[in-house]
């Protein structure tokens, strides 16, 4: 089958370079004392050897950690940046939805913008002017297509955005978390547009998500990638565990000093469950718990543990400080804690677990003074009990969680 895309030996290096303010007699100085001799430069390796290819029609995910090369590698794709080293063979078109607000000029009007993009892709402007109302109506954005898109919200501007992306007439769609943005009407019309998409295998997908769950409901082909190089490429199914046993999720952490203040210190942090610290990912329906060991160094204050857990977006979806637990409180010592985490009421996807140490104070945040704060402590990936099975008349669930209300007729 021929390729719509060919990555050979990719590599994308960003040198570091820190901005410094300095005084004339500095700058002066300088000068003074000029040398030939350079200082090699910090480069940092977004992505490094990458080779891939994607067959004509193929609906491939992309996964991976945070700041692993994910969108770095769909803006080489796309021609938004150019690869230090390597080659992109692209066949055919290319429409992307990558960061809000890509590909727009914000002076433009909506309609405006809409023309440009046709005009970015090849069309024509009588092929652009064929496919205008149905972007303009798929967007729902009727009333406001005379107004510059520097007034839009980030919501209308992922609308326009993706309309676009999927109406005008491209080989290869690029998509960049666009399921993770939007109203619920806007996220069933994306996941019903790329379910007909897939269906007819006229068009290539790359498809970037942290939701590990709609990715094995778009994408039978994954690839994952790691600190810019790619870990693993098949069954999407099966780059997933490898995501899982490759560090995806992070269940336990020892802390150093720095987690300690004059009144108590944090030992260790697990995620556990069948009071076992786990080795993957995690159930929604499994009872998972977050333990915590600290120390109390004095019995002044009442010290206080508080659970946070940040979605992929750093959305911060959940948060509890210990309630009283049979009139006990922590004493001078080494105490142990646990609290059940709400994995039922969230949706799958990955979580960052910030944990922390506080004293009451009624006026602030939690009603704590908080002691001591670890954002990123643990990491936890959370997958549907069973395979995935969306509900057409609803779509893929938007927002940050997944409990359903209690209905009945008055």
């Amino acid at each position: 089958m021929k390729n719509s895309i060919e990555i050979s030996n990719i590599s994308k290096h960003y040198t570091k370079s820190p901005i410094t303010y300095k005084r004339f007699d500095s700058i002066f100085s300088d000068l003074l004392n000029w040398s030939w001799k350079r200082e090699k430069p910090d480069v940092h390796i977004a992505l490094d050897d990458i080779n891939l290819k994607v067959s004509i029609g193929e609906s491939v995910g992309i996964i991976g950690r945070n700041g692993a090369g994910k969108s770095t590698l769909l803006k080489l794709i796309s021609g938004v940046s150019r690869p230090t080293n390597g080659c992109i063979k692209v066949s055919g078109r290319i429409s992307s939805l990558l960061e809000v607000g890509t590909g727009f000029h914000p002076e433009l009007s909506a309609r405006e913008n809409i023309f440009l993009n046709g005009v970015l892709l090849g069309m024509s402007r009588a092929e652009i002017r064929s496919k205008f109302d149905d972007i303009v109506s798929y967007a729902g954005l009727e009333n406001f297509i005379d107004t510059p898109v520097k007034k839009f919200s980030s919501g209308m501007y992922v609308r326009l955005g993706f309309s676009i992306a999927v109406q005008l007439d491209s080989d290869i769609l690029i998509l960049d978390e666009v399921l993770a943005v939007g109203d619920m009407g806007f996220q069933k019309q994306c996941f019903d547009t790329i379910s007909g998409i897939m269906g007819s295998k006229s068009r290539t997908i790359l498809f970037v998500s942290h939701n590990l769950a709609t990715v094995s409901e778009i994408c039978h082909r994954s690839v994952l990638l790691d600190e810019g190089q790619l870990v693993a490429d098949g069954k999407t199914s099966d780059v997933i565990s490898v995501y899982r046993d490759n560090g995806g999720y992070k269940s336990f952490v020892e802390f150093k000093e720095t987690a300690s203040c004059e009144h108590c210190l944090l030992t260790y942090a697990a995620l556990v469950v069948d009071d076992k610290i786990i080795e993957g990912i995690v159930e929604k329906e499994a009872s998972c718990y977050v333990t915590i060991e600290f120390e109390v160094v004095n019995s002044v204050v009442n010290v206080l543990p508080f659970v946070g857990l940040y979605n992929s977006s750093g959305i911060l979806v959940w948060v509890d400080k210990m309630h009283a637990v049979k009139e006990k409180k922590a004493n001078v010592g080494i105490n142990k804690v646990a609290v059940k985490l709400p994995t039922v009421d969230l949706l799958p996807g990955e979580y960052d677990v910030e944990i922390g140490l506080g004293i009451p104070a009624a006026s602030q945040f939690l009603g704590l003074d908080t002691l001591i704060f670890q954002k990123d402590a643990l990491r936890l990936i959370l997958v549907e009990s069973k395979p995935l099975s969306l509900d057409k008349s609803f779509g893929v669930i938007p927002g940050v969680l997944s409990a359903r209300g209690e209905w009945s007729f008055l």
